[in-house]
């Protein structure tokens, strides 16, 4: 493989880990803002309704295998 593509895959891995960690910061401010309205109304702070990790992991193996 040549010095430029592998360069340039580089890069590319950059700005996906920089879109990731942006994500994730996003998704924390959001918990945040979610435990600060459950503690305002006093509303359980576990929410089994919503996705669990398990979920999520077999969601990310699925992507990853298509």
């Amino acid at each position: 493989m040549d010095t430029k593509k592998l360069d340039h895959l580089r890069r590319k891995l950059d700005e996906i880990d920089g879109q990731i960690i942006t994500l994730i910061a996003e998704r924390q401010f959001n918990v945040e803002q979610i435990g600060n309205v459950k503690l305002s109304t006093n509303s359980p702070t576990r929410d089994y309704q919503g996705k669990n990790k398990s979920s999520i992991k077999s969601e990310i193996t699925r992507l990853i295998r298509a």
